[in-house]
């Protein structure tokens, strides 16, 4: 099977494994992935690789059973350093820290992650931020906006013209 619907099947079957939904719509949550893959696969530097962990890259950090083991076992070596690229450092050492101090050692983590890593990520917030800050305005004004800007002023190089457009929103 060709390793992008390979993908797609296992993450819309992990995230529907444990029920999750997207929190404002409450649609199932791989249309979310989707949408990031969908975003990704349009852009000139895309690999299957980059689409299959853009399908994926939710998958560590929300579903309990899925482990960097399985994605790699599953997907490949390349998939599996995409997909923990962009799994949230602070939830792969189970840190207790405070938010703040959790976004610091993510954005950290990420910084150190290969291009099309930061590609990825960068495809994600575009996709959540509008989510974000329609339906919950208020966390979107103290927190994520913020967050949005860290990480765009980090990682956004990799692709100048997205950087614009989430900078846009952001105002």
């Amino acid at each position: 099977m060709n390793l992008i619907l390979k993908a797609r099947d296992f993450a819309r079957e992990a995230h529907d494994s444990i029920g999750q939904k997207r929190k404002y719509s409450n649609q199932p949550y791989w249309v979310h992935p989707y949408r990031v893959a969908a975003r990704v696969l349009q852009r000139n530097e895309a690999n299957e690789a980059m689409v299959a962990a853009a399908f994926l890259h939710d998958t560590i950090e929300d579903v309990p059973n899925v482990t960097p083991y399985i994605i790699e076992r599953e997907f490949g070596s390349e998939v599996a350093r995409m997909v923990v690229g962009l799994t949230q450092y602070s939830k792969q050492i189970k840190s207790t820290e405070s938010r703040e101090k959790r976004k610091v050692m993510d954005l950290a983590y990420l910084d150190k992650q290969l291009d099309d890593v930061k590609i990825i990520k960068l495809e994600d917030r575009f996709d959540n931020i509008f989510d974000i800050k329609i339906n919950d305005r208020g966390f979107y004004d103290k927190v994520y906006r913020n967050e949005t800007l860290d990480l765009i002023h980090i990682i956004g190089y990799v692709d100048e013209v997205l950087k614009q457009r989430i900078a846009h929103i952001c105002k």
